[in-house]
């Protein structure tokens, strides 16, 4: 999206540049003098030649903004989206890698436990009503629906998440069923099978016993842990989410269900601070494997910016050479470029900023509920000031490498 929004903001570059010419006229003339002045008219002679300058600027700041506030969104939607789902006070887990499913029941019988669920986190997919075609690059029909999936124990799932049925109900989640997520429910109605694949790769077909809601973007389909347990690895249940009734204290239950350990060697019982920890973590890995690949597109747009500003301020050797040889100083000289490289750097900056607009605003209102994107306001001051100062810098120091020549007495056209 920031791409096909630099492109239309492309194509309207003259225009734009046309208009801020005039709108900076009288602030610049009375900012910097002479020196402002001759920048505007020769902003406004030569607009094509300034639009050529304003776009790599704008390139770079939009990508920049909207590539990387686009990931910090997604992030804190996942997080959002994960805090609102869980209600468990603990998590019991194993140093080993998985617990056996009939542990859930011993948990729940503790006393002070209001409710216990496991937690087996995948990925698994709809698969379309209609088989997909062989195809040679054409229309393949339906394709799976990738969802993200959870399995969890019906008895406990109302007290240890907040999931809520949407339609349905969620106690009936036994056997061979599942719960879509509205959204992805399509024309499947409560009662049908609807054709799955799990995580590894094993087909299904589970009957529908509700729907729910989720934040939009980051709905979870949950199944019976009998039915996923089967397809992880070791066919252990990764974490069991626990709530402590009113009457007992967290530390009080953690220290309960600690001695579970000795029927359960390596046991252990920690805060929901740890799972928040563990997808903060996945979070991460996922932001910087984007993160990567975003600095190559980042970079070459930062590329283009200082090889722009570089050719565009060497090719005018005779236009300086002209003003030197008819009484200007090359400090004259340097202040119409400063002034100059400014309103280029201005106006790519505020182009930029509409860029990441038109591509964040709707990310962040379908994701956030907000207009505003996720992330730190530094990741904003950071690509505003590198942009400025890489426009300001390469445009003073080409100058200045074109100007150490003493003017001649002839300029060569």
């Amino acid at each position: 999206a920031a791409m096909v929004w630099a492109a239309a903001f492309g194509l309207l570059g003259p225009v734009v540049v046309r208009a801020m010419t005039a709108l900076l006229r009288r602030p610049l003339g009375k900012v910097s003098g002479l020196a402002g002045e001759l920048a505007v008219r020769n902003a406004r002679a030569r607009t094509a030649r300034l639009a050529s300058a304003v776009m790599p600027v704008m390139l770079a700041s939009g990508l920049a903004l909207g590539l990387v506030y686009m990931q910090t969104t997604q992030s804190d939607g996942a997080r959002r989206a994960f805090d609102e789902s869980l209600r468990a006070d603990l998590v019991v887990s194993s140093a080993s890698g998985g617990l056996p499913l009939g542990l859930v029941d011993t948990v729940r019988a503790q006393p002070g436990v209001a409710a216990a669920s496991a937690q087996i986190p995948t990925t698994g997919y709809v698969e379309p009503d209609e088989p997909m075609r062989a195809s040679e690059g054409e229309d393949t029909g339906p394709q799976p629906t990738e969802l993200s999936l959870q399995g969890v124990t019906a008895q406990g799932l109302d007290g240890t998440t907040a999931f809520r049925a949407a339609s349905g109900t969620l106690a009936a989640l036994s056997g061979d069923s599942v719960a879509l997520p509205a959204a992805d429910a399509g024309e499947h109605r409560l009662g049908d099978l609807v054709p799955m694949r799990l995580g590894d790769g094993t087909r299904t077909a589970l009957k529908l016993v509700a729907t729910v809601e989720g934040r939009r973007g980051y709905e979870t389909a949950l199944v019976p842990a009998s039915v996923l347990v089967g397809h992880t690895d070791g066919g252990l249940v990764p974490q069991i989410l626990v709530r402590a009734d009113d009457g007992t204290g967290t530390a009080q239950l953690a220290a309960q269900l600690r001695m579970l350990a000795q029927k359960q060697p390596g046991l252990r019982v920690s805060g929901t601070e740890v799972l928040a920890s563990a997808q903060a973590d996945a979070d991460d890995t996922q932001a910087w494997m984007a993160y990567l690949v975003l600095g190559v597109v980042v970079g070459y747009a930062a590329l283009a910016l200082v090889n722009t500003q570089v050719l565009a301020t060497s090719e005018r050797r005779g236009e300086f050479m002209l003003q030197r040889l008819v009484g200007a100083t090359r400090r004259q000289v340097l202040q119409m470029v400063t002034v100059e490289a400014a309103l280029v750097a201005l106006a790519g900056i505020v182009l930029g900023l509409l860029v990441a607009a038109a591509t964040l605003v709707p990310l962040s209102l379908s994701v956030l509920g907000t207009a505003l994107p996720g992330g730190s306001p530094w990741i904003l001051v950071t690509v505003v000031a590198g942009a400025a100062g890489l426009t300001l810098a390469t445009t003073l120091l080409a100058a200045g490498a074109v100007l150490r020549r003493p003017p001649r007495g002839t300029v060569e056209q």
